[in-house]
């Protein structure tokens, strides 16, 4: 049995995984089990509580631990330094310091540990893209279980400057340029689509064949156009300007992608990186290339954890589930709730307590949900998850406004089983990482308005019994009971907060933000603590 450890040791997206025989047990990010929302903002060092949770998870210990997978570069700060990172006090008595200084280790770089996370049961060439911090763009093909290398796209420094002078004029903060410029781009339209076909284009690069072949390709920025559209869209015009770049950029690397797989003669083309963290851009890609197209469980930093224990592993399976942090049982979330002296009721009749949930959710009660174990990564897939009912018109507010403190434009995802989803959207994909947006077929949209964007899309994500039966039992009860096809899915957090990872992280999460009532298990806890007792389950 063969034991790899990934790490990231990034300021703000350290994390660790644990791959055994090729097949990822466990991942935990590092801000999930930090006391405070600041705990973790520390220079690049040891996730050693993360590191410590991982081997919970995955029963073993520090000392079976075969190799370890840094992320770094060379000549690069991003490093994990082993001498550094506070460490509780039962992994520090379990040697695991002592343990990770002595195992192998091996630095991997950010763009091969991306695409390692793209793993497939057939060939896939996959493009790992980044434009923050470091800009790169690689291109890898996955073939008999092998992470090849077939080249690069140059230029991408360039789009990364463009998208920060964008963030800039814009008055947007620069230290996350693309999200924010995507997040801009949600109100508005394509306007200038023509400009930025002009402004970014792109052209295969010479093909070698001395010794081995390789792919290249270039992106070409006409910065004089864009400055100009900068200088004349006026304030009231810069979301038409960041929707008509979105929609650009993404159309440009569908074809860049399409050239690839060309290329190489294989059928699926796989994206990974900073810039599949935006739904809309997956959307246009996946829409342009087909079925055979899928995107990165966790494209953002925090998965590089995921791609560094993979790529170390000599038989690399697919990722098929993010339900990989910390688990806790019934007696456990007790006894959280007992040492809070809280007045709460254990529901036996499994069935009876999700009818009650659907009538609170009916009402416009935004619901903690913790089951199971937590999911890894910047989203919610049902773990640890605030819900609301999309039909409610004051559900948005409720989310963005109240619980979440940002503006309610913010998309919201909504997760739907997946044969409701078939019958409600016109969608490119199956979405089970809340990677895509779609349309909502007409006759529906009034039960969806509250998570409703321009375009009458929604962000959404498909939900399989196999893989979260809690929430699914859920969310089929709710739609039985009142024809509402999804719930409005968020993480359990407040303000500025990391993800709610314990039992008494959620209860603290519950009373000091905007949820009415918080699911624990078969456990209830409610704000109006005299409601507890009533019986709403055949309301």
């Amino acid at each position: 049995m063969a034991i790899v450890l990934g790490l990231v040791g990034e300021p703000d997206h350290a994390a660790a995984a644990i791959a055994v025989d090729g097949q990822i047990v466990a991942a935990v990010d590092e801000r999930a089990m930090a006391s405070s929302a600041g705990e973790c903002r520390h220079e690049h060092q040891l996730p050693l509580r993360a590191i410590a949770a991982c081997l919970r998870i995955a029963d073993t210990d520090a000392a079976a631990i075969d190799r370890i997978a840094v992320i770094g570069e060379a000549r690069s700060r991003h490093h994990v330094d082993l001498h550094r990172g506070a460490a509780p006090c039962e992994a520090e008595t379990a040697g695991l310091r002592d343990r990770l200084r002595t195992a192998p280790r091996v630095i991997v770089g950010p763009p091969r540990a991306l695409a390692a996370q793209m793993k497939a049961d057939d060939d896939v060439a996959v493009l790992a893209i980044e434009t923050e911090p470091c800009p790169s763009a690689q291109a890898f093909l996955w073939r008999d279980n092998k992470l090849k290398s077939v080249g690069a796209i140059d230029g991408v420094d360039a789009i990364a400057s463009l998208i920060r002078r964008m963030a800039v004029a814009f008055l947007l903060p620069p230290c996350r340029a693309f999200a924010e410029v995507d997040r801009l781009s949600a109100a508005g339209e394509a306007e200038f689509a023509c400009e930025f076909e002009e402004a970014l284009t792109w052209q295969p690069e010479e093909r070698h064949h001395t010794g081995r072949s390789s792919w290249h390709a270039r992106i070409d920025v006409r910065d004089e156009i864009v400055d100009d559209l900068l200088v004349t869209a006026g304030e009231s015009r810069h979301a038409n300007v960041a929707a008509s770049f979105r929609a650009r950029l993404a159309t440009l690397i569908a074809e860049i992608a399409r050239d690839l797989r060309e290329y190489l003669h294989v059928e699926c083309v796989a994206f990974s990186g900073g810039w599949c963290a935006s739904p809309r851009m997956n959307t246009v890609m996946v829409s342009a290339l087909g079925p055979s197209t899928s995107v990165a469980p966790v494209p953002t930093r925090e998965g590089l954890a995921l791609g560094a224990a993979l790529v170390l592993s000599d038989t690399a399976m697919p990722i098929r589930t993010l339900a990989l942090g910390p688990c806790f049982s019934e007696s456990e979330m007790k006894l959280a709730l007992d040492n809070c002296r809280l007045d709460y009721v254990y529901e036996p009749d499994w069935s009876r307590l999700l009818r009650r949930v659907s009538s609170m959710l009916a009402q416009g009660k935004t619901i903690g949900w913790f089951h199971g174990p937590m999911d890894f990564g910047p989203r919610s897939l049902g773990g640890r998850s605030v819900l609301a009912d999309p039909s409610n018109r004051y559900a948005r507010a409720n989310v963005n406004q109240y619980l979440k403190g940002r503006p309610q434009p913010h998309p919201l995802p909504v997760s739907m089983a997946d044969s409701v989803a078939a019958e409600c959207l016109d969608a490119p994909a199956a979405s089970p990482f809340m990677q895509f947006r779609s349309t909502v077929h007409e006759a529906r949209r009034h039960q969806v308005r509250a998570a409703l964007e321009g375009s009458d899309q929604i962000w959404y994500h498909s939900v399989s019994t196999g893989e979260q039966p809690a929430l699914s039992n859920l969310l089929e009860t709710h739609h039985r009971a009142t024809g509402v096809p999804g719930l409005i899915n968020v993480n359990l957090s407040g303000r500025g907060e990391p993800t709610a990872c314990t039992p008494r992280d959620a209860i603290r999460t519950m009373f000091s933000s905007a949820v009415d009532a918080l699911v624990m298990g078969r456990f209830l806890v409610m704000k109006d603590y005299w409601l507890l007792r009533t019986d709403e389950a055949d309301a």
